[in-house]
């Protein structure tokens, strides 16, 4: 009787392992709901012409500091299919890490399939 205990048990810890892989690969700075948002509206975003695709992740940074990101769950289409990502961005905050106004924020993309992180080359000011 000892033996689907065993199986239950092993099914447990194999689940948990699988979601401790589903970490995203950009950290955030901030913890919690952070402070004065700002959304970023991804509406196209491609790696050598392909659109990222569902676990792939946008990363946005000041400095090198990860001041948001977002983890895709579907497929971004075109500019027209109006699939969007939005990233949440954390303003600094008193003791706290996130993006100051008026500073360059830049962009990084990871590839989940690839296990391979680009930089976008053009930054914004936040």
């Amino acid at each position: 009787m000892k033996y689907p205990y065993f199986i239950v048990n092993l099914l447990i810890i194999f689940l948990f392992a699988i979601n401790s892989q589903a970490q995203n690969h950009f950290q955030k700075a901030f913890t919690g709901f952070g402070f004065d948002h700002m959304n970023i509206n991804v509406l196209e975003a491609k790696i050598a012409g392909t659109n990222l695709q569902q676990g792939d992740e946008i990363g946005i940074f000041d400095g090198s500091l990860c001041v948001g990101a977002v983890r895709l769950t579907q497929s971004l289409g075109s500019f027209n299919d109006q699939t969007l990502a939005v990233a949440i961005v954390s303003k600094v905050d008193e003791g706290k890490d996130g993006y100051n106004v008026g500073n360059q924020i830049m962009f990084k993309l990871w590839d989940s399939s690839s296990q391979t992180e680009f930089e976008v080359s053009s930054p914004i000011v936040a």
